[in-house]
């Protein structure tokens, strides 16, 4: 017999009625419910009315961005897809900044997620943005004027692909604003960027939130 085991359940395997095996308990700011979710599309255009022009229900606990694609491919087989998409930010990622443009010719717009590194939050430090990517030469200089050391293709366990960016730990070591760059020991400034096209569709959305 083992000595020990655990289970583990989250809201996506629980069934939150006997009376519907699909129906799942999810919360959403301050609401709790426990069945499905429902997503509407409909025009904003000023000079018509607004009209519903897609429907999707998916489980409670589906994410809002894994529903992006299929919505659009839903507007595309009745031909209804906008030139503009103004959607919530969970609708928003940078992969479908780039699939709603490439695949579609639409214009995802929506508040991008932030960037949550201590480096913005306390507002002193060096924040990704701060760093100048050349993709060309596969390079990124950071505001001290030092330049990477890697430039390293990845794929971590989400399965998408990632560049991951190394900075020489003697030129941060030496770096006399060292302390707002990086907090690690050995100090070494380590950056982690999406291929380029998805890397400047989030820069030119939070480009345009920030106005």
């Amino acid at each position: 017999m083992p000595r020990r085991s655990c289970s583990c359940w989250t809201a996506k395997h629980y069934i939150g009625s006997p009376h519907d095996p699909e129906a799942r308990y999810s919360n959403k700011g301050s609401i709790t419910w426990s069945g499905y979710k429902l997503h509407l599309t409909e025009t904003c255009d000023e000079a018509t009315p607004d009209l519903i022009t897609d429907v999707q229900t998916t489980v409670a606990t589906a994410a809002d961005d894994a529903v992006t694609g299929t919505i659009h491919a839903a507007l595309a087989e009745r031909e209804l897809l906008p030139s503009l998409h103004i959607a919530d930010t969970g609708f928003v990622n940078a992969d479908l900044l780039v699939d709603a443009r490439e695949r579609h010719g639409v214009e995802l717009v929506g508040p991008t997620w932030g960037d949550n590194q201590w480096q913005l939050k306390q507002g002193l430090g060096f924040a990704a943005r701060d760093f100048k990517v050349d993709f060309e030469r596969q390079q990124v200089t950071c505001p001290a004027g030092q330049t990477s050391e890697s430039w390293t293709p990845a794929s971590p366990y989400s399965g998408k692909q990632v560049i991951k960016v190394k900075f020489a730990s003697a030129d941060c070591r030496a770096c006399a604003v060292r302390v707002h760059c990086t907090s690690s020991s050995p100090p070494r400034r380590a950056m982690t960027l999406r291929p380029r096209a998805e890397y400047e569709a989030l820069r030119a959305g939070r480009a345009r939130e920030d106005g």
